[in-house]
């Protein structure tokens, strides 16, 4: 059997989205909980980079049917809110990442519900009764890349929290909202135009949590400059910020507005009149759009496009898409 390229280990891994949150939900059912896992005030998700965004971006989607709060802990200890009424997520796709084995140490020690994802190492060896968890498999993820396995995290969350009654998501719902978004020829356009740029992902509402993954995908698969921001947030400060540097943004940034035909009246307006006061600066701007029939589905047809998208953009940089060498060295140099 050929050996599969990096470029195509990462293509396949983001065909298998789908795949990925079958089996995260899947094993999700499976698992055994202890009874008393039941009626959380709030919960509180441990994680990093992508082992943590597609719980943001399920928090996001789900923002207006969600019965629970729902915290992102980018920290090494847990917040001061956290008590016995709180189900702490230690979510580490790789099982090595100190942060959340820091976190786990806590919830051990001062008798905190604790839930452990996670595919394999450290963190998958504190799997007990106590602290009971998912050690998944990543058949559907070829890649071995967090960024593109997030279909598990994906599926897992929203196998928990329908079973722990924080939403509910009936199988003709879970059917609909898990098509499949076949690639197109507009991803590559459209990376053609936003490559090698400063790439500035602009989102709203149910869409929120898409663009911090689209920034993280474009930075690591593409190792090209990208951030992030939300409106309505974005426009009381961002647009009086481009006329220094000089020139800079004129010459380098590129504006990428992730649009849904479900956004409010209001955020659709903002989105008008945003293009229209970036026009005016001189700065450029290009849409990544979906139409579906819920918010939940939008983000995640936003979550593949935007996955194929950052490809073809790896592709146009004729970067390897998988290798995360700065990343890597950052992380030795840690251990020393």
């Amino acid at each position: 059997m050929q050996k599969l390229t990096k470029q195509q280990l990462a293509y396949n891994s983001i065909d298998l989205l789908t795949a990925q949150i079958d089996q995260g939900w899947a094993t999700m059912k499976a698992v055994e909980l202890p009874a008393n896992y039941q009626k959380f005030t709030n919960i509180v998700v441990c994680g990093m980079g992508g082992s943590q965004i597609g719980f943001a971006m399920i928090r996001q989607a789900l923002s207006k049917e969600l019965k629970i709060s729902i915290y992102i802990n980018n920290d090494y200890s847990l917040p001061g809110f956290v008590d016995r009424k709180s189900l702490i997520i230690l979510s580490s796709y790789s099982g090595t990442t100190e942060e959340v084995l820091s976190c786990a140490q806590e919830v051990t020690k001062k008798g905190y519900h604790g839930l452990i994802i996670t595919s394999n190492g450290l963190l998958a060896r504190r799997i007990s009764k106590s602290l009971p968890g998912i050690k998944f498999a990543t058949d559907f993820n070829p890649s071995q890349q967090p960024r593109l396995g997030l279909g598990y995290s994906v599926g897992i969350f929203l196998s928990l929290l329908n079973r722990i009654k924080a939403i509910k998501l009936s199988k003709k719902t879970f059917a609909l909202i898990n098509l499949s978004v076949a690639d197109s020829k507009d991803n590559q356009t459209l990376a053609k135009k936003i490559a090698k740029k400063m790439i500035l992902v602009v989102s709203a509402e149910h869409l929120a949590g898409n663009a911090h993954i689209l920034s993280n995908q474009i930075n690591e698969s593409g190792k090209n400059q990208a951030y992030w921001a939300n409106l309505p947030e974005l426009n009381h400060h961002f647009l009086e910020s481009l006329s220094f540097p000089k020139g800079l943004a004129q010459q380098k940034m590129l504006v990428l507005f992730l649009e849904s035909a479900s956004y409010s009246a209001k955020i659709q307006k903002r989105i008008k009149v945003t293009k229209q006061v970036l026009k005016q600066q001189g700065i450029r701007t290009e849409s990544l759009k979906v139409k579906t029939k819920s918010d939940l589905q939008d983000s995640l047809s936003t979550l593949q496009s935007g996955s194929y998208l950052c490809y073809y953009i790896s592709v146009v940089n004729g970067v390897d898409p998988l290798d995360i060498p700065w990343v890597d060295y950052f992380k030795k140099e840690l251990k020393k």
